[in-house]
C-alpha cells in the first residue's frame, strides 16, 4: 500500500501459509538485510 498499490492486505498464516496453498516461492540468491531498527543495509 506504501508503494501505491491497491487492494493489498495482509496474508494471513504468512508466507508459510502461502507455499502450503501450493502457491509458487521464488527465493533470491543475494538478500538485504534489515537491521532491527527496520533500516535497511546493503549485504556484505
Amino acid at each position: 500500500m506504501d508503494r501505491g498499490f491497491a487492494l493489498v492486505r495482509p496474508l494471513e498464516g504468512g508466507l508459510d501459509a502461502w507455499e502450503e496453498a501450493g502457491y509458487e516461492v521464488e527465493i533470491e540468491a543475494e538478500r538485504i538485510p534489515m537491521s532491527p531498527t527496520g533500516s535497511f543495509s546493503k549485504a556484505p
